[in-house]
């Protein structure tokens, strides 16, 4: 089953959120985590920018299928997702993320991304597909609130 993508909740949340990690697995079938910045224009997918030599860009070569999660300790809340993700060719959509990626990092006060620091070949524009999508909001919720979770499959 796939997100809806008219979910205004959940685009908010990785709007708002937008430092989020991508769990992959390597060819021998370990896991890895990495901490990436996203840009969601809809609720079922979202892209990040990578290098082509890191270790989530080749994991994602091997094995498409990927787990999102995001958390806000503020808000105490929790996004996680499934995924699947898929080097994007199309000029159009890499310069759609490009430009929005660069509005994001520029609020940071290290204007430069991680990814831009490492030496690890050319820049790749990746989308996940998002599925099963689950969003919690624990802040002030009791013990077995059915109001804590909200999903979308």
């Amino acid at each position: 089953m796939s997100v809806s993508a008219n979910d205004k909740d959940i685009v908010s949340y990785i709007q708002a959120n937008s430092v989020i990690i991508i769990g992959t697995i390597d060819p021998h079938g370990a896991l890895h985590g990495a901490a990436v910045y996203a840009y969601a224009p809809r609720a079922d997918k979202l892209y990040f920018i990578t290098k082509n030599d890191t270790k989530k860009f080749q994991n994602i070569l091997h094995n498409p299928e990927v787990s999102v999660t995001i958390v806000n300790s503020d808000e105490n809340s929790t996004l996680q997702s499934q995924g699947h993700a898929e080097v994007v060719s199309d000029p159009g959509v890499i310069g759609e993320v490009m430009h929005k990626m660069t509005k994001i990092y520029a609020h940071s006060v290290d204007w430069l991304p991680p990814i831009a620091k490492i030496h690890a070949g050319p820049y790749q524009v990746v989308k996940v597909t998002l599925r099963n999508t689950r969003l919690a909001n624990f802040l002030g919720a009791k013990a077995g609130s059915e109001h804590i979770f909200k999903e979308s499959n």
